[in-house]
């Protein structure tokens, strides 16, 4: 078996790196580019709205009790992104710490930014905040 070891692959057209990889089991392929997590972040609602880690994110906004507006760094293609957003509506951190009667959301899309709420029977600061972005870059 061979292997390549290489610092960085750049494009050489003006499109970038264009690629596909071949699925586990080998029957299909996927765009490199359209496969990839375009931005993410783990962070906590609790006392100061904090990042604990991050992807292509530049800031966050306390906008309000278990309400955080989120900035991207680099745009997005337009609003029209895939987002996931999952938060567990109570201050603790353990897996038992979860509201059941958890209604959270995510919006406000716009191509630098969006918005993310937790919800348990009240608006409410969460510890675990996590949100994935899936589309196309500007």
């Amino acid at each position: 078996m061979s292997s390549l070891k290489v610092d960085n692959i750049t494009g050489r057209g003006s499109t970038g790196f264009t690629g596909s990889v071949k699925s586990e089991g080998g029957n299909t392929t996927t765009d490199l580019q359209q496969g990839l997590c375009k931005a993410w972040i783990n962070f906590t609602g609790l006392t100061t709205t904090a990042e604990r880690d991050s992807f292509n994110i530049s800031g966050l906004t306390d906008d309000g009790t278990g309400k955080t507006d989120i900035t991207i760094t680099s745009n997005m293609g337009n609003a029209n992104y895939a987002g996931s957003s999952y938060n567990n509506a109570h201050a603790g951190a353990a897996k038992t710490n979860f509201g059941n009667d958890f209604g959270g959301g995510f919006g406000n899309r716009a191509t630098d930014s969006f918005g993310v709420t937790s919800y348990s029977s009240a608006y409410i600061d969460s510890y675990n905040n996590d949100v994935l972005i899936l589309g196309d870059l500007a």
